[in-house]
């Protein structure tokens, strides 16, 4: 097949996760023998331009300029892949694409401006009943009301976020629970189809306790964590965020915390088969960020807070304790327990599980039989139309 994947890059100064699972399934796609062609806008190429923040405001609230169908037309793709348009391509292309678009849904900003449902330390939904007010008062992106603008608009029941959703030929979320509510809210049916990493050397030994791995803000819920993290369980912080300040300050109460800042890619995953679990006591209905198929492949069980969406599964395949991160010393105390109680048959699990769903042949497996289904579907409607 010619698949076309189009994404729009986040900067590397955060380290993005869904950047990564782009550039690998591009890697995987070619492996399989398809002829790929990956249309990318980076912001850290972008952002330097005197104008890019007025020119990426106007992109996001009307989904106009910044369109790869000169090249679409060029290459004509049987495919298009898309995963990312916020905020450097613009959405309108996808009046002529969208019977060959193939969307993975990787965060809820098509509803959400802030992209996660939460907001000053709870879930929020405000905007699933009111559309972009609530958004813009409560400055919900970048802490800005005027910033919140184009977000809030473009997720509008009638906003070119919204609207791209709606005119691709096929949508893939990541986990039961996004399949669920994207499939409900757009009237449609959605697929599921986590992302992979690859396998990975594993040691069923660990040498460390424990690690959190992502951005600090607010959602992630590390600041929660700090205030229930027991006495003397050791605690990796590795990630870089707004609340870096005053997280070392919290943290100060707990000396087997230790913050190690951002590590490149290749440095985290050398050490992460080397802790006894991934802490992760997100606020928000997170789903499966790829560190966590990471830990996964490594052997590395999860301690998931019970907001998180994948939890329910992971704990019913043996290789996740849930915990509440607003709870307790006593009650994050008991997870960590369960998880050393696990032990290497618990890791065991891990690396069974990553090879049953999060593996590049179980994913490129599933990919292949949806692109067949959009290729069948937009060959017979055409067929339909001819005279």
């Amino acid at each position: 097949m010619r698949i076309a994947v189009i994404h729009s890059f986040y900067s590397d100064r955060q380290p993005s996760g869904e950047n990564n699972v782009v550039l690998d399934q591009v890697a995987r796609l070619r492996e399989a023998g398809h002829d790929v062609e990956l249309l990318a806008r980076k912001t850290d190429d972008l952002s330097h331009r005197s104008l890019y923040p007025l020119a990426s405001a106007f992109r996001t609230l009307t989904g106009l300029g910044a369109s790869p169908e000169d090249t679409l037309n060029r290459f004509k793709p049987d495919i298009v892949h898309l995963h990312n348009t916020f905020p450097n391509w613009g959405t309108s292309w996808l009046r002529h694409w969208g019977k060959r678009t193939v969307v993975t849904i990787h965060n809820y900003r098509a509803f959400c401006a802030a992209a996660t449902f939460f907001r000053d330390g709870h879930s929020c939904s405000d905007c699933l009943t009111t559309p972009a007010l609530p958004a813009i008062w409560h400055k919900c992106y970048r802490d800005s009301a005027l910033a919140s603008v184009p977000p809030a608009w473009a997720s509008t029941p009638v906003g070119p976020a919204r609207n791209g959703l709606k005119r691709a030929s096929s949508l893939v979320t990541l986990n039961p629970e996004a399949q669920e509510f994207f499939s409900a809210a757009l009237r449609r049916p959605v697929e599921v189809v986590p992302n992979f990493v690859h396998p990975a050397s594993h040691d069923m030994a660990p040498t460390k306790d424990w690690v959190f791995v992502g951005r600090l803000s607010g959602e992630k819920g590390l600041d929660r964590l700090l205030d229930c993290w027991p006495t003397g369980e050791a605690l990796d912080v590795i990630g870089d965020g707004p609340l870096i300040g005053r997280l070392k300050k919290q943290a100060l109460a707990h000396q087997e915390v230790k913050f190690l800042g951002l590590q490149p890619r290749e440095r985290l995953l050398e050490c992460l088969s080397q802790y006894s679990g991934l802490v992760m006591p997100s606020m928000w209905a997170e789903g499966l960020p790829t560190v966590v198929l990471e830990a996964l492949a490594r052997g590395v069980p999860v301690v998931a807070s019970h907001h998180v969406a994948a939890a329910a599964e992971l704990i019913r395949r043996g290789v996740a304790v849930q915990f509440d991160p607003t709870e307790s010393r006593d009650a994050t105390g008991r997870a960590l327990a369960a998880v050393r109680r696990g032990g290497a048959a618990m890791r065991a699990r891990c690396i069974a599980l990553h090879a049953e769903e999060y593996s590049p042949e179980v994913w490129i497996t599933r990919m292949e039989m949806i692109y067949a289904q959009v290729i069948a579907s937009e060959s017979t409607a055409r067929k339909v139309a001819e005279p």
